[in-house]
């Protein structure tokens, strides 16, 4: 897992092997900044599966775009401590 967990942006060449995928650059999109995402919270590298109490990490992230056409991005925080919102601009 990441250290700390965060949300990524990259690409993937899927017309391989899928065995052979490979990640190509990554951008960090988002990370704990927030008391609510677990900003105070020690650095831990993450792993699968949910956790029971708050870490220090974003995970599940969710585009969504409204009916006015505004794309946002909806994630967890804190683990799975609660549910955060960002509109994305520039998509």
């Amino acid at each position: 897992g990441d250290e700390p967990e965060r949300i990524i942006h990259t690409t993937l060449d899927l017309t391989e092997n899928w065995k052979e995928w490979k990640v190509k650059e990554k951008t960090t999109i988002l990370e704990p900044q927030l008391k609510w995402e677990g900003v105070e919270l020690d650095l831990r590298q993450s792993v699968m599966g949910a956790v029971q109490s708050r870490v220090r990490e974003l995970r599940d992230p969710c585009i969504f775009e409204d009916i006015d056409g505004i794309v946002y991005l909806l994630y967890c925080g804190a683990g799975e401590s609660g549910i955060g919102i960002v509109k994305i601009n520039n998509i």
